[in-house]
């Protein structure tokens, strides 16, 4: 691609990431990772045969979630949770390529200028971008195998919940079109993920990959996740040189330069913007988001479906879900330092002197929060976690 496109594209996606920072309509990218939601506890009572008798509002919950959706809306895109309809409910509200000739140990901290002023023919270090792709095929070999095995073979099976959700979602004739290519999705994207990871026809298997995780956003009602697989494999599929196998090519190219930048400039977003809400969320800045999340999951895990599919300790549940002032502080603490480490992430990769230890920060913090949500948070945190391959030229 001409180097004076590259540059064009780069302008437009950047300013697209600052949409990101305002009130216009648009959220891809917009990263509202845990900065607000109202968590409700829901006593619900259910008639049978003239007598009353509890039910579980819990079980139909997709794996890995807590949360009662609201009813689907294309003009909301706020993060709040309420249930539709309850009885006697009671709810806790808030809304290197090689160094550099110079021998300057800052040389790899400035590689993104760099690289923008030669028109992105500054060279890199190609297997950057190949381990990633490894890691990239294998985020997805385990989320699509994970598919399986949680209940979503049996998604849009005619009793099932989500196949009136569908319905009333998309309409009957683009329900019914989903519910067809679901299933050979499912296969083919399963099969299509490992062949990535090990270097099987890339260019093959990647645009399959993509195809088969944008499907999930005809279900999914927060598809965070499939956003980032979506634009960090977009920046994939921009390389010039993404291997083959699992041989990897350390020798400086320019093949894979625009798309390192480009992951760099995602994930870089992703931690600015993500701060950026959260340090507009009050309910996040005061500890309260955490405090009621551990509150509400230590309330309601016995009613959870899939319950297993949390890693909360249960030290953290009894000693910090209470929702007491104590607790209250030790969470405003650590939400505290979850924003002072998403600032910083961005430069401290960028450096090569403070980048171990940025990346150790990183995936403490992304493991932290994978206990929450185990089994949403998976893909995401490895993926985020993968791309600081890229940080470094």
């Amino acid at each position: 691609m001409p180097s004076s496109l590259a540059e064009l594209q780069t302008v437009a996606v950047v300013l697209w990431m600052g949409v990101g920072f305002t009130h216009r309509p648009g959220r891809w990218f917009r990263w509202k990772l845990f900065a607000n939601a109202t968590f409700s506890i829901v006593t619900l009572t259910g008639t049978k045969n003239g007598r009353t008798e509890p039910v579980n509002p819990y079980t139909e919950l997709s794996p890995g979630s807590l949360l009662l959706p609201p009813p689907y809306s294309r003009q909301s895109s706020a993060t709040t949770y309420t249930p539709a309809a309850t009885t006697g409910s009671t709810a806790t509200d808030a809304s290197s390529p090689p160094e550099a000739s110079s021998g300057s140990r800052c040389a790899t901290a400035v590689w993104l200028f760099d690289a923008v002023t030669s028109g992105f023919q500054y060279p890199t270090d190609p297997s950057r971008l190949q381990m990633f792709r490894i890691a990239f095929g294998a985020v997805l070999t385990f989320r699509f195998a994970a598919a399986f095995t949680s209940g979503g073979w049996n998604r849009f099976a005619p009793d099932q919940v989500q196949a009136a959700f569908a319905r009333r979602r998309h309409g009957d004739t683009r329900a019914r079109v989903l519910f067809a290519v679901y299933r050979p999705m499912l296969v083919l994207r399963a099969l299509a993920a490992p062949a990535l990871a090990l270097g099987l026809a890339p260019r093959l298997t990647l645009p399959i990959v993509l195809a088969g995780a944008t499907t999930e956003f005809a279900y999914l009602r927060s598809p965070s996740a499939v956003r980032y697989i979506i634009l960090t494999g977009t920046c994939l599929l921009l390389a010039g040189d993404l291997g083959h196998g699992l041989t990897l090519t350390h020798a400086p190219s320019h093949a894979n330069t625009w798309a390192q930048f480009l992951l760099v400039l995602v994930t870089t977003d992703i931690y600015l913007n993500s701060a950026w809400h959260k340090i507009r969320s009050s309910q996040f800045r005061s500890g309260l988001y955490l405090a009621q999340f551990i509150h509400t999951y230590a309330q309601v895990k016995n009613d959870l479906r899939h319950r297993r599919q949390f890693a909360i300790p249960r030290l953290v549940q009894k000693h910090l879900g209470n929702l007491t002032s104590r607790d209250i502080r030790a969470w405003r603490a650590l939400s505290v330092t979850v924003i002072a480490v998403e600032l910083a992430l961005p430069i401290g990769l960028l450096l090569a002197q403070t980048r171990p230890y940025a990346e150790a920060a990183g995936i403490a913090m992304h493991a932290a929060f994978s206990c929450l949500k185990p089994i949403q948070l998976v893909t995401f945190s490895g993926l985020v976690t993968a791309s600081y391959l890229a940080f470094a030229p």
